[in-house]
């Protein structure tokens, strides 16, 4: 009986779609099991680099092997030789079009430099290199971060970790991180290729990455092992200042008709295309018309082994081929040539625009190419020279023309099932989604590449907020504490105008104003915040309005706004304490805590610090803990209470050592050898500050080095040893210009000038007191610009030049005032009555001191008393007496607490002085020695707590002022302190 067609034909079609989803089925099966062995493999690779600590000599691998194919450029590699060999060439550049060869030149002659020896004519010449590290722009990319982490890898253990701990400061600027990482390879001969430098390239030559133009820049004119070689399309720009140091080598033509030919011979090797047995002069046509390009003659291969059926004759023949834009032309040509699949693995490969595996390609086509042997249509491209393959990482790329190519034949269409440029960008994210790590094994930048990688491709789909999702897990938790502020500003500014969602758009609004922030960017950051606040408060997010009014707070305080750091540390505060955020309240209480410190609330600041510091007992935050020790350490300081200071600053080292934390320690260390320094007791200040040093240098903490070989300077100062002061103050600058740190810069100037004051030099103190107050300006660094406006009031004053001393003195105090700064206020008047005292101005003089008084801060109140004392003295008014015992009334507050401060028992002792020549008795002679009996004994006390010679010099200049008032008698006084 005849079979029912119908039935045949369903039965045929049921066949056919089990069989092809049998087909599916085995092959998502058999991509499951390759992505579980990439993942493997990957694991596995990753635990083998961990176990490396040593140095690595080579970091990285060449970008090319094309030692087997390479042809000629002797002149070049000579020229390139020579430049390597010179000891003041510190960059050599490559350039040259596309296709030209510039990484195939640089890969042959560092290949040879591998082996400790440099291709020279008529030989090899060896060459002690310490290490060669090799960047690209589309393997590894060319930021600086990068190259501080492979950096590390090349010099081993412990510079490695150094390295990343400097990099992850964010109070470190990032030039002196740059100085930092030249300063590590000093010792050494290290080479850096930064290949395909033109991506990194604006079209005048400029360098767009901050990091990596700061890098380049210093290498070419600071004192460095590094060398530099760079392969770029187009020219880099150099600063006229620095090109001494770079030699440029050009690219302009392809190789010689000789060499071009032996390059088809040698890209035939087993005569196959019909390259090797070809006719001479056809062979001389090719290399003609191709000008001899390396990668137009590579293509013109690669076209012969893809068409059996073409010769070299037939090709040469077409001249829409072999036209202008030669290497281009045949690029397209090369792909149009391709068979399908082979085409679709050119796409693909063009799509993740990097080295990638076999098994990256096979999960990206597999939706729409199930089953396509990829492996196949990759040893045919690579034996058509149209992809390069690492044999030791098992990865395969596109020259750089050929990606390009292929990528723009991607088809535009959005729609969600196509085959489409967005559909493959948005598999290509799913894949490297699907090889993550876990978050325990996030442990530097590298562990992190699959985020980074899928962050690229969801940009390019245009999926900017899968972008941010991508981006938030490790923005601020790894990049951001890892130090990587520039690359994570960078990404999160390519998301920053493509946000649709409010929660997304303030997130990253408040983290890119944290990056500015960290940056140094202070206004741009400020404003940010300001605009990330203002959504939160529409959408009704109480905890991020918390976290992004702390986060405004801390801009405001960097830049000197302090009642505007304190009103929003103070709103964050409420909100947390409404939503029950413990942790969060106590650390926005620390950060008021500061704030209030800084304009002189120290009340305010020690109930913020003892309330953080409760909360984090309470949590067990042993960080938070240790920090508010510190900061209440402080404050106590401020307030003329240093042993209560000494306890807290004592516990704060305590916790450090207990975490191993050496930067707290070396911190805490430091703030205990200042203390000690105030009250005199100059052998345990210079031992702490000295444990300190030891401890910076050990971490790498050039900041921390130059502050306390400053501290160490103010405690030898004190001492009279001026000549030494001198050697510390000018090693302090040194390490602050090398770093680029115009904090410590500005405060190195001003302490030079300070000792070139002391030893009479006032000419040079104010060149650099002037310095120093454009350095403070330059950065915004209002604080100091008060404290160096004041220095050079002092300057002017000796120089007897006192209504330009008034001015400066009265510009400092105007800024105090703007800012709301108590403490800087208080001193600013002090000094300003002190000038105005010189110039006779009694009445300016005596209203000036009263308002330092009505400030009553601990540090100036008592000094601010004696002073007006003295004015009304010379004024023969009769409440001086009374002002006298008020300011040795202040004086015995201070003492009673601390009976070692040696600045308050000395201005006490003056105040003493200045008491009992008011007493009418004084006019008689006979009584003189007895009323000075009591002043005499508490210079002696003065004198045992501390007789350091700077601070003896002050009290004469003090009794000096009295003595103005036409006071006679005070010989035995004068006597005493001179003996000291």
């Amino acid at each position: 009986m005849a079979t029912h067609p119908v039935k045949f034909f369903r039965n045929a079609e049921e066949l056919a779609e089990q069989a092809i989803a049998s087909v599916d089925a085995w092959a998502l099966s058999r991509l499951d099991t390759q992505m579980d062995q990439l993942r493997a493999r990957r694991d596995q690779v990753d635990k083998e680099r961990r176990a490396i600590r040593d140095r690595q000599r080579v970091v990285n691998l060449r970008p090319l092997d094309m030692t087997h194919t390479f042809q000629d450029r002797l002149r070049e590699i000579c020229a390139l030789c020579d430049h390597l060999g010179e000891s003041g060439v510190r960059l050599v550049s490559i350039v040259g079009r596309g296709g030209m060869g510039k990484t195939a030149l640089v890969s042959r002659v560092l290949a040879d430099l591998e082996q400790g020896v440099l291709p020279v004519p008529g030989g090899a010449k060896e060459v002690a290199l310490d290490g060669i590290l090799y960047l690209s722009a589309r393997i590894t990319g060319l930021g600086l971060e990068r190259i501080c982490a492979d950096v590390g890898k090349m010099l081993g253990e412990p510079v490695a970790s150094t390295l990343a701990a400097h990099w992850a400061d964010q109070d470190i600027p990032l030039v002196a991180k740059v100085e930092y990482l030249l300063e590590t390879m000093q010792e050494g001969l290290y080479l850096i290729l930064l290949d395909n430098l033109e991506d990194y390239l604006t079209e005048d030559g400029d360098i767009t990455e901050e990091g990596l133009r700061f890098f380049i820049e210093r290498c070419l004119t600071q004192p460095s092992g590094a060398r530099l070689v760079i392969t770029s399309r187009k020219e880099v720009k150099i600063a006229a200042a620095a090109l001494h140091s770079a030699r440029c080598i050009p690219l302009r033509e392809g190789l010689s008709e000789d060499d071009a030919i032996a390059l088809l011979r040698d890209l035939d090797p087993q005569g196959m295309l019909g390259l090797r047995g070809a006719l001479e002069e056809d062979l001389r046509r090719a290399a003609r018309h191709t000008q001899g390009i390396p990668r137009a003659l590579e293509i013109l291969a690669g076209i012969l082994h893809e068409d059996p059926t073409t010769s070299l004759a037939s090709l040469l023949a077409d001249e829409a081929t072999l036209g202008a834009e030669i290497v281009e032309r045949l690029v397209a040509e090369g792909y149009r040539r391709l068979g399908g699949e082979e085409q679709r693995v050119m796409e693909a490969l063009a799509v993740f625009d990097g080295p990638v595996g076999a098994t990256a390609i096979a999960y990206l086509l597999h939706p729409w190419f199930r089953g396509l042997n990829v492996r196949a249509c990759l040893r045919h491209l690579i034996r058509s020279y149209f992809v390069s393959v690492n044999r030791a990482t098992d990865e395969y790329s596109l020259h750089p023309l050929d990606r390009d190519h292929a990528y723009r034949q991607l088809p535009a269409d959005d729609e969600s099932d196509t085959y489409s440029r967005r559909n493959l960008e948005l598999r290509a994210a799913d894949f490297y989604l699907n090889i993550r790590k876990p978050e325990s094994e996030w442990h530097s930048i590298d562990d992190l590449a699959p985020q980074l990688a899928e962050f690229e491709h969801r940009i390019r789909a245009g999926d900017y907020d899968g972008a941010c999702w991508v981006l938030q897990p490790i923005d601020f938790e790894y990049l951001y504490l890892w130090g990587h502020f520039v690359r994570l500003g960078e990404l999160q500014h390519k998301i920053l105008e493509h946000l649709t969602a409010p929660s997304l758009r303030a997130y990253n609004l408040d983290g890119l104003g944290r990056t500015f922030h960290a940056l140094g960017q202070l206004e741009r950051a400020t404003n940010l915040f300001h605009e990330a606040l203002i959504i939160v408060r529409e959408v009704g997010d109480r905890t991020r309005e918390s976290q992004y009014l702390s986060n405004l707070g801390r801009a405001y305080h960097a830049s000197g706004q302090f009642e505007q750091a304190i009103e929003c540390h103070e709103q964050s505060v409420i909100i947390a304490r409404q939503i029950g955020a413990r942790r969060e309240e106590g650390r926005y209480l620390c950060q008021l805590g500061f704030s209030y410190r800084y304009l002189g609330k120290l009340e305010k600041s020690i109930e913020a610090h003892h309330q953080s510091l409760t909360i984090a007992r309470e949590i067990g935050d042993r960080v938070e803990e240790g920090r508010n020790l510190g900061n209440l350490g402080s404050a106590y300081r401020e307030g003329a209470q240093p042993e209560r200071a000494i306890a807290f600053y004592e516990q704060a080292l305590s916790i450090a050592r207990e975490m191993g934390d050496r930067w707290e320690e070396d911190t805490q260390l430091g703030r205990l050898g200042y203390i000690f320094y105030d009250l005199g007791r100059s052998d345990q200040a210079i031992a702490f500050e000295q444990e300190a040093l030891a401890i910076a240098r050990e971490i790498g903490d050039r900041g921390g080095e130059g502050r306390h070989i400053d501290d160490l300077g103010d405690i030898y100062h004190s001492l009279g040893q001026l000549d030494q002061v001198i050697a510390f103050r000018e090693e302090s600058l040194r390490i602050a210009r090398e770093i680029g740190d115009h904090h410590l810069e500005s405060q190195g100037l001003q302490n030079l000038g300070i000792i070139h004051r002391d030893k009479g030099r006032s000419e040079q103190a104010l060149e650099l007191f002037q310095e120093a107050l454009k350095v403070a300006r330059k950065i915004g660094d209002r604080p100091a610009e008060i404290i160096n406006l004041r220095n050079l009031g002092l300057v002017f004053g000796d120089l007897g030049r006192i209504q330009q001393s008034i001015s400066f003195h009265q510009e400092a105090l105007s800024i105090a005032q703007e800012m709301g700064l108590s403490r800087e206020e208080g001193f600013c008047l002090l000094e300003l009555g002190k000038a105005l005292l010189v110039a006779d101005d009694l009445p300016a003089a005596r209203a000036r001191c009263l308002e330092a008084l009505a400030l009553d801060m601990p540090g100036t109140s008592f000094q601010a008393g004696l002073i007006l004392g003295i004015v009304l003295l010379r004024q023969h008014d009769p409440t001086a007496q009374e002002t006298f015992t008020d300011a040795i009334a202040r004086c015995h507050i201070l003492l009673g607490r601390t009976p070692d401060l040696f600045q308050p028992r000395y201005a006490m002792a003056a105040a003493l002085v200045g008491s009992v020549v008011c007493d009418p008795r004084w006019l008689q002679e006979s009584e003189r020695a007895e009323l000075l009996t009591p002043a005499l004994s508490e210079y002696r006390r003065a004198i045992k707590t501390c007789a350091a010679p700077g601070v003896v010099h002050d009290a004469i200049c003090t009794l000096e002022m009295i003595q103005m008032a036409d006071v006679k008698g005070l010989e035995p006084v004068f006597e005493l302190l001179e003996a000291a």
